[in-house]
């Protein structure tokens, strides 16, 4: 199967601390995904221009407060499957003390060619999209198609979640992009765009 990346939005339960309190679990739950994945990456050529760029990340959302994004890649489900039935029983109960789920995003693109070596990043999810591949910024970029609900994982997960995902139409095509962001400009709020969520996302800690 091809390589895969996962993008997983969720919110601070508690909207007085602050997303760095959290740092010492998140970079434990780095370097378990990492032990998983690493070995395997490091084995194979990177794109030369995206050598430092992380596997794994969480990030805070600019212009979301207390938001969150997880940005992390698999070289195949068969890996994410078995690192997965792990991290969902020894991380998953103790980070849901802390935030809640809102949604996760799957597209069949390597992580390694997504533009993640900064520490600045935008993340635009569109939903309703037909046709062509989604909104390519000029060329500027990648992204790819969500196909979550079309994984075992994906249906299988809400239990674990907490409902994900529920009420969304299963006719819904959702194309998910990442691009650069210097850390200087900030668009619209997502919500204030019909059918598009965009994500300013500045990294607070990456593997």
């Amino acid at each position: 199967m091809p390589p895969l990346t996962k993008f997983w939005l969720f919110t601070l339960k508690d909207p007085s601390k602050s997303a760095s309190t959290l740092k010492p679990l998140l970079t434990e739950i780095l370097n378990f995904c990492s032990s998983f994945t690493n070995p395997h990456y490091n084995a194979t050529s990177a794109p030369e221009n995206n050598k430092n760029a992380p596997t794994h990340a969480f990030y805070t959302i600019t212009n979301k407060p207390n938001h969150m994004l997880m940005i992390t890649g698999y070289p195949s489900q068969e890996l994410n499957n078995e690192a997965d039935k792990v991290y969902a029983e020894k991380y998953l109960p103790r980070l849901f003390e802390h935030v809640q789920h809102i949604w996760l995003r799957q597209i069949e693109v390597d992580i390694r060619e997504l533009p993640l070596g900064g520490e600045g990043v935008v993340v635009s999810v569109d939903e309703g999209i037909s046709g062509g591949e989604g909104s390519d910024f000029g060329g500027v970029g990648k992204g790819g198609w969500d196909v979550w609900k079309k994984t075992r994982q994906g249906s299988e997960r809400d239990d674990v979640v907490q409902g994900a995902r529920k009420g969304e139409s299963v006719g819904e095509r959702v194309w998910v992009h990442v691009r650069k962001w210097d850390g200087q400009e900030e668009g619209v709020d997502g919500s204030e765009v019909e059918g598009r969520s965009v994500f300013y996302l500045s990294k607070l800690v990456g593997r």
